[in-house]
């Protein structure tokens, strides 16, 4: 999960992420710390309802990635160029620079928020349907992998792709129309 905290007060209360090792649940805090507690599913559960709980309250930031700043920036720098202005030129670039990096975190932001609404919504109907043949078909390695290894949860959601996880959707609304029940397990075939 991305950290969406608005304060220094949520970002210290904000997990990440968590994994179990030596009997051990490690929480990956916003603020950089990770917490150790022992391990229970108890207290996964709890980790993992604490991460819906985050995903739930930002469900419906807006990070702006387009704005006018950009294209009068572009203009300045023409104008700047027309007359050689150096200096002006150097600041114009360095602000296109830092208002590109901007747009990408917020586009980043913006699809892990896209994908937190998707699992909060539909989690359960990927989880249940993992088992059938076609499901995994046109989804990328790692995310396989890491169906392989479990369902699909709020910890494990991170690792995988926005276009992956849509691409499960589209694969069980698609079983669902030709609702086609299976003798024998079909290979699948991907491009």
């Amino acid at each position: 999960m991305k950290d969406h905290s608005k304060s220094i007060e949520e970002r210290s209360k904000y997990v990440l992420s968590y994994k179990v090792k030596d009997n051990k649940l490690i929480c990956n805090m916003a603020t950089g710390e990770s917490l150790v507690y022992d391990y229970s599913v108890e207290n996964e559960n709890k980790i993992k309802k604490v991460m819906e709980k985050q995903a739930t309250d930002h469900k419906d930031d807006n990070y702006e990635t387009n704005s006018y700043i950009t294209y009068i920036i572009v203009l300045l720098m023409i104008l700047a160029l027309f007359n050689l202005n150096l200096p002006v030129i150097g600041v114009c670039s360095f602000l296109l620079l830092v208002k590109g990096a901007s747009r990408l975190y917020a586009t980043s932001l913006k699809n892990d928020i896209e994908k937190l609404n998707l699992f909060l919504e539909s989690g359960n109907i990927i989880n249940d349907n993992l088992d059938k043949p076609n499901i995994k078909a046109g989804i990328s390695k790692k995310t396989k992998k890491i169906i392989n290894n479990g369902p699909i949860d709020i910890n494990t959601l991170d690792k995988v792709k926005l276009r992956d996880y849509k691409k499960l959707l589209l694969n069980i609304k698609r079983e669902e129309l030709f609702n086609i029940e299976e003798i024998n397990s079909p290979k699948v075939y991907s491009r």
